[in-house]
């Protein structure tokens, strides 16, 4: 049966539809999302088990099967670590989280044509952008009264989502549209409109003042002026310097206490993830679950600090403390798999707007995986959600090329 056409193809339509809708009101809120993720979700089983097939899987298998493979090694390691954890009551709960990768799987599949890929990225990034310019007027309007309180760089857009969780979904949005704004194809609108529509995006990004988010963002613009821009690179140099230079330390603060070791909270990072590894060695092969962490942290450190609360801050120590070699692997293994297809596809395809977007989906891993260094994004729903929908562009890409001409 040709997928477009009966009623497989108008599943897929709902599908995907119910998948946009997942991934455009995560900023509003959770329940919607859940709601739309649970019925995409169950009409993929029930056209599944209709149809007992996807077309392109054989095609896509031998691209995803390590990705899976590795997945399946973290799966299985967050189902032991949580039967054996510190605390198993009500641990189990918590792998419902894993649901989640099925956005990856469902993007790669349910995208019939590069129309269908780019309308549902720009209505993502609309969506994101009526939500940055709420936030932004809520800024404005509490902004006066706060910043004489707490200071410029403690008032943060923080009204829907945790500061760290939205300014890490609007990062990882920003650096996969980023190539796009410097190549002659259109992209849906043109690029002025493009770049118009991404600018209250990027200025909600800065406000949510996470420090994760601005180096990664400067990484980000480094790794993309090297590769396809140098004047994008000097240019950006040339205003961060002016800015620190310029600007009163009550602006600048926040990002300069990125590299202070002393600094309150990059302090008790570097406490937690001493204490996460020596939480991992307690329990090497399968981590002493994600349940209840925190009161696990504290039977290895007595009082803590303001700053040592909810989670490791990082991947890297979450993964392994929780889930112990065997989920780092697992881990590991699926962010390598994914990042060797992603260049593996930049490499092999030609065509420039294709080209840009998987270069997008490459800064916007990169992103995704500095600011998992200093905190634990990997288990945030929200931004695990995003990361996953965005890194399947350039299987997508992929699947849409000709292989006879990509020489894939």
């Amino acid at each position: 049966m040709p997928e477009k056409s009966g009623i497989y193809g108008k599943l897929n339509v709902i599908i995907l539809s119910f998948l946009v809708i997942q991934v455009v009101t995560l900023n509003v809120s959770i329940a919607v999302s859940s709601i739309a993720f649970g019925l995409w979700g169950g009409l993929w089983i029930i056209q599944l088990i209709a149809f007992r097939s996807e077309p392109s899987a054989a095609v896509l298998w031998n691209e995803i099967k390590w990705i899976t493979l590795f997945l399946a090694v973290y799966a299985a390691a967050e189902i032991l670590s949580r039967v054996f954890a510190v605390f198993p009551d009500g641990a189990l709960i918590g792998l419902k989280r894993l649901l989640l990768f099925l956005v990856f799987f469902a993007m790669i599949f349910k995208i019939p044509d590069r129309k269908t890929l780019h309308f549902v990225l720009f209505l993502v990034l609309c969506f994101l952008m009526v939500v940055s310019i709420y936030e932004l007027i809520n800024y404005v309007i509490l902004a006066p009264e706060l910043i004489p309180d707490k200071g410029f760089g403690e008032t943060r857009i923080d009204y829907l989502l945790y500061p760290l969780s939205g300014g890490e979904i609007k990062l990882m949005m920003v650096t996969a549209i980023l190539p796009m704004f410097f190549v002659k194809e259109r992209f849906f609108v043109e690029r002025k409109y493009l770049i118009l529509i991404s600018s209250p995006v990027i200025i909600a990004m800065l406000l949510t003042q996470s420090r994760n988010v601005f180096l990664a963002l400067m990484i980000c613009l480094i790794i993309f002026g090297i590769l396809k821009n140098w004047k994008v690179l000097a240019v950006g140099i040339g205003i961060a310097v002016i800015l620190l230079f310029l600007l009163p330390v009550e602006f600048t603060g926040r990002f300069t206490s990125i590299f202070d070791l002393e600094h309150g909270s990059n302090n008790a990072r570097l406490t937690m993830w001493a204490t996460g590894w020596e939480m991992f060695l307690s329990s090497p092969l399968i981590g002493v679950g994600d349940n209840h962490i925190m009161d696990v942290y504290a039977s290895f450190k007595s009082n803590l600090s303001e700053w040592e609360h909810s989670h490791l801050h990082s991947n890297i120590f979450m993964v392994l403390a929780s889930t112990g070699i065997l989920g780092f692997i697992g881990f590991a293994g699926f962010m390598f798999s994914i990042f060797v297809k992603q260049l593996k596809y930049y490499k092999k395809i030609n065509n420039e707007s294709d080209k840009a977007m998987i270069l997008g989906s490459i800064l916007m891993f990169i992103a995704f995986n500095i600011t998992g260094i200093f905190e634990w994004n990997f288990g945030d729903h929200e931004v695990l959600t995003v990361f996953l929908f965005l890194v399947s562009v350039p299987f997508i890409i992929f699947k849409l090329t000709p292989k006879s001409k990509s020489n894939l």
